[in-house]
């Protein structure tokens, strides 16, 4: 069972029912979910997470128990967190010496072991087990991003790659081109003696020396400004899809990063 992490501080309600779901065979994406069912920017409540639960074909059974009473639940299921936050329990283990600690997906910093002590910080006593009911069906309906969705369209991209492939195959036959030189210095020159071709042989040989330094310097000069291009194209793409997002989604961005920072920055701090 793998963590799904919520983008947004609003949306921890729908990534535990994503997680929940993919554990009984139908793997969801988080975004698939934020455009069926619309959630507050306070977030999702205990009966809007059950009725989108209902959506997807899973039973939900909403119950209040003890923090001892954890242990009888059917995990996966949903656990109501700091009173404002959605965490799922994945399970319970007690080791032999008797110690019990609890695994706990949490869509904002991923997963965490934790002890029965530390759970009582923070769960309320609220759960909501979910079951497949018989209209649930296992599927893969996640979206593979292929790179050129991901990279966008990039003027002048062929050109570049032609003139870069044209120009190394260049610089490979002058490469391979070199060792006849001494091919023709070792059997002709010196065993006829041929001043006047070895002449010949130096100056081809210069120009030839000079042809594949111009070739490698157009080569890198074309490198570079394809990559200059490239990146230009792309920054002003992101640029632009940057200023035509919300301001909620950076505040949502901003309380995520906070969540995990403040997770990981204890545990940091210990020698």
């Amino acid at each position: 069972m793998k963590t799904i992490l919520q983008t947004e501080s609003s949306e921890c309600g729908l990534a535990c029912l994503a997680m929940v779901a993919s554990h009984f065979g139908s793997h969801i994406d988080l975004a698939d979910l934020r455009r069926r069912f619309s959630i507050s920017l306070k977030g999702a409540s205990l009966a809007q997470l059950m009725r989108h639960a209902g959506s997807m074909h899973l039973a939900a059974r909403p119950l209040r128990l003890a923090l001892e009473e954890l242990g009888a639940l059917k995990c996966p299921c949903i656990l109501h967190w700091d009173l404002n936050h959605f965490v799922v329990l994945k399970k319970i283990k007690r080791s032999l010496r008797g110690i019990i600690t609890v695994v706990i997906l949490d869509p904002a910093v991923g997963e965490r072991i934790l002890t029965m002590t530390e759970v009582s910080d923070h769960f309320t006593g609220i759960a909501l087990e979910l079951l497949p009911t018989a209209q649930f069906e296992q599927q893969d309906a996640t979206r593979k991003m292929s790179i050129k969705q991901l990279t966008g369209p990039v003027v002048g991209l062929r050109r570049a790659l032609l003139q870069v492939f044209a120009l190394a195959l260049a610089l490979e036959v002058f490469a391979l081109v070199s060792p006849l030189f001494n091919q023709y210095v070792i059997d002709e020159v010196i065993v006829s003696g041929d001043h006047q071709l070895l002449q010949i042989l130096v100056v081809g040989f210069a120009l030839l020396l000079i042809t594949q330094t111009l070739i490698g310097v157009a080569r890198s000069m074309v490198l570079m400004r394809w990559s200059i291009d490239v990146g230009l194209q792309w920054s002003a793409r992101v640029f632009s899809h940057l200023i035509s997002l919300p301001a909620v989604f950076f505040e949502n961005v901003i309380w995520v990063t906070c969540c995990r920072v403040s997770e990981v920055s204890p545990q940091s701090s210990k020698p």
